[in-house]
C-alpha cells in the first residue's frame, strides 16, 4: 500500500484495486494524505506521512484509519 501511495499522481484516481488481501473502491490523493477505501464499507485507511488526519485513529507509522457511520 505505501508503494501505491507514494507513486500515486496527485490528480490519478484508481477504481477498484486488491493489494494483498484488501480491496478498495478508489484510491485517491485528499490533500496531502492519500485515501485507500475499503469496498463495502465505510472505513478507509489513510496514508499521512506529515500529519495525523482529522478524526482518525492511528494505526502505525504514517497509517490511520476512518470509520464513518452514516447513521
Amino acid at each position: 500500500m505505501e508503494a501505491v501511495a507514494r507513486t500515486l499522481r496527485r490528480d490519478e484516481v484508481l477504481g477498484r484495486q486488491t493489494i494483498g488481501v484488501l480491496t478498495f473502491d478508489t484510491v485517491y490523493w485528499d490533500g496531502d494524505t492519500v485515501v485507500f477505501a475499503l469496498s463495502n464499507s465505510h472505513r478507509a485507511y489513510i496514508w499521512s506521512p506529515d500529519r495525523r488526519p482529522g478524526d482518525t485513529s492511528r494505526l502505525w507509522g504514517p497509517w490511520y484509519t476512518l470509520w464513518s457511520d452514516p447513521h
